[in-house]
Parts: structure tokens; sequence; C-alpha cells
């Protein structure tokens, strides 16, 4: 209208999950795309609560939230089977609304969970699904979301060239037994391991990637322990921090196989 004053103040945001701290290619896509988008739609993300951190517990993100007109949680792929994880992210959506702020959850997948999450979930503004079938387990339960397909696939394309290898690649999996399996597949087809983590640098960082790889039930058998600590090594001996050139090595493909999400995505 004319004459009227318009606020163009950025709209003050803080971001929960901020899954940059796993040194992921596909995490990284994904927090780029929220960075981009926020600032294109007219936001200023003032903080960003890492994943796996108990922002309740945190004087600093809470003091940001007081400062906030508007809470964003990536969701990705923690929600599920009512993991622990899982429900601190919903838990923002219960305090944003006891201080009075719109809650956005974004990007997720939404897989097995009970009914107490069902309903937390509703007190989010906004709920964003990266996948139909989250979409229809989360309306069979009256929850209305819509299906905005994974952020990792929003940032350029960038463009290679036409030249593939026959090379196939092999991309872990979550799971340490699916991963052995992958990794047994890619000796037996001559394949090319890749790696969507980057570790963190120097001796502590390898050691730290090839611990996060097994479990204490492992050490009773000598053998599966030794087949996992070699197959972690073969991921870490190829893995890089440059995403342009992960993203490099998976359009040189002729075919990926892999158990990530994010790698299938990229890919």
């Amino acid at each position: 209208m004319a004459g009227s004053e318009v606020n163009e103040s950025p709209v003050a945001a803080v971001v929960f999950n901020d899954t940059r701290v796993d040194r992921h290619h596909g995490c990284l896509r994904v927090m780029e795309a929220i960075e981009e988008l926020s600032a294109r739609n007219g936001m200023r993300i003032i903080h960003r609560s890492p994943a796996h951190h108990r922002w309740m517990d945190d004087p600093e993100t809470l003091a940001a939230v007081d400062r906030a007109q508007l809470l964003i949680v990536n969701g990705e792929g923690t929600i599920h089977h009512d993991r622990e994880a899982g429900r601190r992210l919903i838990e923002v959506g219960a305090y944003a609304r006891f201080r009075g702020i719109p809650a956005a959850l974004i990007n997720t997948g939404w897989e097995a969970n009970g009914l107490e999450l069902q309903e937390l979930v509703r007190d989010f503004s906004l709920v964003s699904v990266r996948d139909s079938v989250s979409a229809t387990e989360l309306q069979k339960a009256g929850v209305a979301c819509r299906v905005v397909p994974d952020l990792s696939l929003y940032l350029e394309a960038h463009y290679f060239g036409k030249e593939k290898s026959s090379v196939i690649g092999c991309i872990d999996c979550v799971n340490r037994f699916t991963a052995l399996e992958i990794d047994r597949l890619c000796r037996a087809i001559e394949g090319r391991t890749l790696s969507i983590h980057f570790p963190q640098p120097g001796l502590q960082g390898y050691l730290r990637f090839i611990r996060q790889g097994v479990a204490k039930s492992d050490f009773a058998s000598p053998a599966t322990l030794a087949n996992l600590v070699l197959m972690r090594h073969k991921i870490h001996s190829n893995s890089t921090e440059d995403t342009l050139r992960f993203l490099e090595q998976l359009s040189r493909l002729r075919l990926l196989v892999s158990g990530r999400f994010h790698a299938c995505t990229l890919a």
C-alpha cells in the first residue's frame, strides 16, 4: 500500500540439528542449502545448534531462542523409531509454542514413531518431509505435511564433462554388517570404494573413524572385528574433504552401489 511502512529487517532464525559436525558430504550440502535458502527468503540465522547436542541444556542456544522469530529444525534421517535424538528435535516444537515463536520441521524423514511423537509434532507450524512414505505415515496420524525432495538436491549439480569410466563405485552403509556385504561385493567386482564421510585429519581422527565402525559385541568375534577394521581403513583411505572432488568421483562412475541415502541423492 502506498505510504505504508515495510519492515525489511531479516527474520532472526535459529537452526537445530546442524549436521555438518558429522563431516559428511550429503549433510554439508543440506546445510549449505538451508543457509542459502534462508538468506534468499529474508531470514538471518543467528545461531546453529549442532547435531547430537542437548539444546535444552545449552544456555547459548536458549538465549538465541529468546532473540529468535523463527526456529528451524533440520530433521534429516534422525526422527525414526522413537529415538532419543529424534525426540530432542521434536521437542523444539513444544518449546517454540511455549515461547510464542513459530517453528518449522523441514527436510525430515519420519518412520515408525509412536503416538507421543505424533502428538508432539503437531506443535510445529510447518512440517516438510523429504519423501512420500514419510508423508503417508504422518498423514495417517492426522498430521498435515508437505513433501519437498531432500535439500542435498537443491544446490548446483556441477558439470564435470561427459567422460565416464566403466568402474562401479561402492559406498558403505550405516548398518555395519550391510557395509561388510557391500565391501565384499566391491572386491568381487573389482569396484572402487568411495567415502561420503571425510574424517577429521590426523591420527586421532583416524582412530575415531575406525572405532565408530565397530560395536562392543564385535570384539567377541576376532574375524568380524578384523574385517570391520580393514573395511573402515579402506573407506578412510578413499575419503576426501573436498565435496566437489567427491561429486566428480561420483559423476565418473558407471554405477553406484550404496546403503547411504545421501550417496544416492548426490549420484
